[in-house]
């Protein structure tokens, strides 16, 4: 069979479209659970700004949610990096599935008015580890944030 895109021939086997259906049914019933319970469902964790939006807007607090598939234990660490110096803070929260958290950075004044001047510099770093309170497996996942104004 022969196929011709913008001036150019390629040539595509039979072989090639046949293989392409028979291996994500193979590898589909390979994978499947033979021991009649429920399967545990795979711990995530999602990190968002608190406006939906890639960037973060600079103002006195900066917002971040957290949310876990599962019932989870998460710590947070967020950091603000600057031109000039890091700001760090943590804490933690027992989630539910289902519940978002929505945890941040309170900025001083003097904060405030730097960021302002420096945003397009500037970066929210967010990292969290989550253990599943059923299983007990960990899961980190790091976000960076820009600013917008």
């Amino acid at each position: 069979m022969r196929f011709r895109l913008a001036g150019t021939a390629f040539l595509v086997s039979s072989i090639f479209f046949a293989s392409l259906s028979v291996a994500p049914l193979a590898s589909a019933t390979s994978g499947a659970d033979d021991s009649g319970g429920e399967r545990a469902t795979r711990l995530t964790v999602k990190i968002n700004s608190a406006d939906a939006k890639p960037k973060i807007k600079v103002a006195r607090d900066l917002k971040v949610l957290v949310s876990c598939s599962n019932d989870c234990r998460a710590k947070a660490r967020l950091t603000l990096k600057t031109p000039i110096n890091k700001l760090s803070v943590g804490g933690s929260q027992v989630l539910t599935s289902g519940t978002v958290w929505t945890t941040g950075i309170r900025l001083t004044r003097f904060g405030l008015r730097y960021l302002k001047k420096t945003y397009r510099k500037s970066n929210l770093k967010v990292a969290i580890t989550a253990r599943d309170t059923a299983t007990g497996k960990i899961v980190k996942k790091t976000r960076y944030f820009r600013f917008y104004r």
